[in-house]
């Protein structure tokens, strides 16, 4: 965050959560629209326990997700022990104004609400096994 000339976070991030956040990097000239969803609690042990071929499914289905392809910026980290989505909406410095800043997180919002369905849909079925 020492890069950051401002950060705002909208929901404080938790163990099983999802974290929104506005931000302006030093130097870039982009204001950012960013959320981070972690997977945490039982989810994550029981996801693990899988192959990483059947944990590519979720990163597959959620890269497809409504309203992914709108954003600046999307990244799905399994490192074998976190898995996290990042997301994130860009609106350049000189063309910020209260309209573009709600599609910005209209686009988040839309994006992570989606991704949140597929989580979900995915979860209580792996949950059944």
């Amino acid at each position: 965050m020492r890069d950051d000339e401002f950060r705002l976070f909208l929901r404080p991030p938790g163990i099983e959560a999802e974290s929104e956040e506005v931000f302006k990097m030093k130097g870039s000239g982009v204001i950012c629209c960013a959320s981070g969803i972690i997977l945490g609690g039982n989810r994550r042990t029981k996801f693990f326990q899988q192959m990483p071929e059947k944990r590519d499914e979720l990163k597959e289905k959620i890269s497809r997700a409504t309203g992914v392809s709108d954003l600046d910026f999307f990244e799905v980290e399994d490192d074998g022990e976190n898995f996290r989505v990042t997301l994130r909406a860009e609106i350049e410095l000189q063309k910020f104004s209260d309209d573009a800043f709600v599609d910005a997180m209209n686009r988040l919002n839309e994006s992570g609400g989606a991704i949140e369905d597929i989580w979900e849909e995915y979860f209580v079925e792996l949950m059944k096994s």
